[in-house]
């Protein structure tokens, strides 16, 4: 055996290697997916408010998911008169819902926007955003 190369190196090498694809997975993580997973596309409005956020630096595979909920003094609850929610690109082109990152429209960067409509009617309408770094 030549030096450098006792059992104990060889064993240390092949378990980097098993763990490497674990730290390239964490790595995958994108600063816009971060931004969105600790809370910036948490946004609300009462009525006539408007709360709106940009988030940058999305990677091309990243999905971004929104869910609006909205309560109002109403019958008509989670009615879009009640406001309305907006998810755009750096480009200005309004996008789904359910949107993975295509790396087209300038879409690394995200804006939501959140506006409560009503005025004089009590409503509150809520969207929260989430984000699957690409990969997984």
């Amino acid at each position: 055996m030549s030096r450098g190369s006792t059992p104990s190196g060889v064993l240390t090498a092949a378990l980097l290697m098993l763990a490497a694809p674990c730290s390239m997975r964490e790595a995958a993580a994108s600063a816009g997916c971060d931004a969105v997973k600790a809370g910036a596309f948490k946004l609300g409005a009462q009525s006539e408010q408007t709360s709106t956020k940009t988030v940058s630096d999305f990677m091309v595979g990243d999905l971004v998911k929104v869910q609006v909920k909205c309560w109002t003094m109403s019958t008509r609850f989670c009615d879009p008169v009640f406001g309305s929610v907006k998810l755009t690109t750096g480009d200005g082109s309004e996008l789904p819902f359910d949107y993975r990152i295509t790396g087209q429209r300038q879409d690394n960067e995200l804006t939501l926007t959140v506006r409560g409509a009503i005025k004089g009617v009590f409503s509150y309408i809520v969207a929260e955003a989430t984000c699957t770094p690409s990969g997984e």
